[in-house]
């Protein structure tokens, strides 16, 4: 004689926010992704505060139900659409910024300041102080470094199987 399995799913058993598995004469009930609880009740996983997102460096977790995004924190955007890393946003070079008729803009990491002068490691450029890349000019890294420009500097960092300051290697 044969036994027909009643579809106990039909009635909902199930957490709107889990899957319903129907098995002989029972069910199993399992959380979404990004959800977690028995599956008769599921609630938001939050990967923001559990530490599983993996956002970089300059950004901040949004946590949503069932997922997350990475957002840039002010003053950087994505390097790009898939967002890997956040980058400084030129406020000079993109007109974000509110310095007045008098005032130069230069170009800060993660800001800018208005300036009636540029500082060392910038030069004029209209209204704008352009950040110098040493780096192509005068720099006095170690020739086992590599020179890395940054705002108003740059950096010597040694070469890989080298120590030292950048300056010095060996």
């Amino acid at each position: 004689k044969k036994t027909l399995d009643k579809n106990e799913c039909q009635d909902k058993p199930c957490h709107w926010l889990a899957k319903c598995t129907n098995t002989i004469n029972s069910t199993k009930c399992d959380c979404f992704p990004g959800f977690k609880g028995n599956g008769f009740e599921c609630t938001d996983v939050d990967e923001c505060a559990d530490n599983l997102s993996q956002c970089p460096k300059y950004s901040r977790c949004v946590n949503l139900p069932g997922t997350f995004f990475c957002n840039c924190t002010t003053g950087f955007m994505p390097k790009s659409a898939l967002m890997p890393t956040c980058i400084d946003i030129d406020e000079c070079s993109t007109d974000m910024h509110n310095c007045g008729e008098n005032e130069l803009c230069q170009n800060t990491f993660g800001s800018f300041e208005c300036v009636k002068e540029c500082s060392k490691g910038y030069q004029i450029n209209g209204t704008v102080c352009d950040d110098v890349d040493e780096c192509l000019e005068s720099h006095k890294c170690d020739k086992r470094a590599t020179c890395e420009n940054t705002n108003g500097g740059y950096k010597c960092i040694c070469d890989e199987g080298f120590a030292g300051n950048g300056h010095t290697c060996s």
